[in-house]
Formats: structure tokens, C-alpha cells, sequence
């Protein structure tokens, strides 16, 4: 099923489709990500088709068509009668895609014409990870609080970010570190180590059971154990490095030693930036601190390919902060009609909490620690 709105003041056709798109789509969306804003890693073609063929009863697309082309697109899954970003399965941040050819003006019909059709559909949105520092973000907000729909913004998570003017300037930043250094020449010398960088599919299986094999013995101790016990969360990570592979994102690195892999970072690309999505290392060599030393070899690896931010991710993670230059900010983005008094009230209910740094400790140490040993 296809709803259709037209904009008249420049002819943008907006759409809600509820059927899995034909393989020309796709052809069309690679062309609109190649083309796009910010080529967001977590919206990349076959990341997003991978997440399509697998949530297709739940998947809604949102395209924007002008003078028979794509120009933006965006990927929802209705989960207990909310829609959210299909992407949440396993992002940092979630960028709406748009061409970056597209001006002011087209820009707020695309946000204009998707919430005329959030208002017909009567859908319950909610928008995770939502980076405010996105140059489309205030006109989004303009029209949003514009519209006869509730909508909120909240403040929802940081993504702290080390960025130079030069890939020479960030190397620089870690190299002031000579602990940093230290640990990596050690690791070499005491430990035979070799540091591993993989763009393709080699030992993929086999280096993700050693990667969820550490992860668990690193969290096993903590209130919040790794999802990675799970077999099948185990299977899916697999098959989102694969499809990362085919988008030309994925960079995998490790330390590897005579006893098999002991660090492990998994880098994602981003126009100049690297992702540093997803990291562990075995508890038993934390003396060493192979995760800094790891570090100083993803930051030499950078300058060579030319990227000068490291962006560290969804999360505060103390570590973050030794080398970040600036915190970007994250928001969560309610919206609904304006009857809808459970959605409102729970969107309230949690800007609330997360303003209160009390209740979110207590959510952290009591709450979250059971609902993940249920998710897991």
C-alpha cells in the first residue's frame, strides 16, 4: 500500500510505503546515499536492504521524489504500535537520507510532507539518536513545532568525537600520549603482538566468535552481561559486517598474539570520519591495556587513509574523554497527533527522568540490568 502526498510549491512527491521495494529501488537509493548529505553508515544501501528483507512485515519507507528522481528516503519499523528508525537495531546515530543538492526550501517540504503523512497515518513516531549537530536539524525542529502535531525533543545521549584539521593533527593528538605509545610498543615487544586491520571477509565467522567470546568474559562480572551469550545475536552480528562489507564501511582491527586475538575494535567509515562502533578485549591481558594500545594503532592507520575524526559513538564511556575534543549531543524525538495521551504522557514521563541524573543512576545500576539479562 502507497500513500502519496504532493507538495505544490516545488512538485515533491512524498510517499509512506507499507510493500518491500522492487530491486530498482535499490538501485535508486545507492545512487541517493552516494549523493546524500552526510552518507550516514547506519542508512548505507545494504545495511538498510539487509534490515528491509528481515523486519518486511514491519518496514515503512518514506521516499521523496522530485522531477522523477529520489531525493530522500528514510527506513521505520512498527514495533508495539510505535514506528522508529529500522536502523535502531544497530546504529550510533540515525540521519534522515537527503540529497545534498537539495536546497532550504526542499529540505522543509521533505519534513513538511512527513509529518502531513504521520498526521493521515495517525502514527506514534519515536526517533532515537538523532544528531542534533545534522544541518538539517533546525529546520526538522521549525517545522515540527510548526505543525498540529505533539512533538518534543529531548535530550537523549552524547557522542563524543576527537576531530582535527588534518588526519597529521589527529595522529598528533594521540601520539602526546606517550603512555599511549608505551602501551603499544610493549604489546609488540612482551606479547609478540600483531596489530590487524581486515577490510574484507577474511576469518569473519572466526573472528567474531573470538570477539562475543570476550565480550562475554569482560561483562560477565558486571550488572549489564554482554548480549553476545546469545547464539543468534552472535549470527546477526555476522551478517551486519557482511552487508557493511559490501557497502565498503566495514574496517575491522585487532591485536592478535600466539594465543589467538585479545583486542578488538569495530570501525565503521563515514565520509572523513571512523565510527568506533563496537570494542572489547580479554579481561585476562587488561594489564597490558590492549584497548589504548589498539588506539594508537587505529590512529595511525587514520592518517594513512586520510580521515581526521574519530567519532567514539553513542555513550559517555570515561575512556572517550581522554582524547575527545568536543561532545556532540543526541536527541530523542517524540511525535503523535495530539489526542494521543499515553504516547504524550510517557514522552514526558521520560524527558523527566532523563533530566534527573539521580533516576537515571538508578536506572542504570537497578533497572537496565534487568531488562537486558530479559533482552538477551
Amino acid at each position: 500500500m502507497t500513500l502519496h502526498i504532493s507538495n505544490k510549491i516545488n512538485s515533491m512527491q512524498s510517499f509512506f510505503e507499507y510493500n518491500l521495494p522492487d530491486p530498482d529501488f535499490w538501485l535508486d537509493y545507492k545512487e541517493l546515499w552516494d549523493n546524500s548529505l552526510y552518507r550516514p553508515v547506519f542508512q548505507s544501501p545494504h545495511y538498510i536492504q539487509y534490515l528491509t528483507g528481515k523486519y518486511k512485515d514491519d518496514v515503512a519507507i518514506y521516499k521523496c521524489v522530485k522531477d522523477g528522481r529520489l531525493v530522500g528516503a528514510a527506513f521505520f519499523r512498527k514495533d508495539n504500535g510505535i514506528y522508529s528508525f529500522l536502523s535502531d537495531v544497530k546504529n550510533d546515530h540515525n540521519f534522515f537520507v537527503i540529497h545534498k543538492q537539495s536546497t532550504e526550501e526542499e529540505i522543509a517540504a521533505y519534513f513538511t510532507n512527513f509529518l502531513a503523512l504521520i498526521k493521515k497515518e495517525k502514527w506514534s513516531v519515536r526517533l532515537k539518536n538523532q544528531p542534533t549537530w545534522a544541518s538539517y536539524m533546525d529546520i526538522f525542529t521549525k517545522v515540527g513545532r510548526t505543525s498540529n502535531l505533539y512533538w518534543e525533543s529531548s535530550k537523549y545521549a552524547v557522542c563524543p568525537v576527537a576531530e582535527e584539521t588534518s588526519p597529521e593533527a589527529l595522529r598528533e593528538l594521540f601520539n602526546k600520549s606517550k603512555n599511549l605509545r608505551y602501551k603499544m610498543k610493549r604489546m609488540s615487544k612482551q606479547e609478540k603482538a600483531v596489530f590487524e586491520v581486515l577490510t574484507d571477509d577474511e576469518d569473519l565467522e572466526n573472528w567474531v566468535e573470538e570477539f562475543s567470546n570476550s565480550h562475554v568474559k569482560k561483562w560477565s562480572t558486571t550488572p549489564t552481561p554482554s548480549a553476545y551469550r546469545s547464539p543468534e545475536k552472535r549470527r546477526l552480528l555476522v551478517d551486519f559486517l557482511r552487508v557493511w562489507i559490501k557497502d565498503e564501511a566495514l574496517v575491522r582491527f585487532a591485536i592478535n598474539t600466539k594465543n589467538g586475538r585479545i583486542a578488538f575494535c569495530i570501525g565503521l567509515v563515514q565520509e572523513n570520519s571512523l565510527v568506533h562502533h563496537s570494542h572489547t578485549y580479554d579481561p585476562d591481558h587488561g594489564r597490558h591495556s590492549p584497548g589504548l594500545a589498539l588506539l594508537a594503532f587505529i590512529s595511525d592507520w587514520m592518517e594513512t587513509q586520510g580521515l581526521n575524526v574519530l567519532d567514539f559513538g553513542y555513550g559517555n564511556e570515561p575512556y572517550k574523554y581522554i582524547y575527545a575534543t568536543k561532545e556532540l549531543q543526541l536527541n530523542k524525538i517524540f511525535i503523535s497527533h495530539q489526542l494521543n495521551l499515553p504516547f504524550i504522557l510517557k514522552s514526558k514521563f521520560e524527558k523527566n527522568i532523563r533530566n534527573n541524573q539521580g533516576l537515571i543512576q538508578f536506572y542504570r545500576e537497578k533497572i537496565k540490568p534487568l531488562t537486558r539479562g530479559v533482552e538477551a
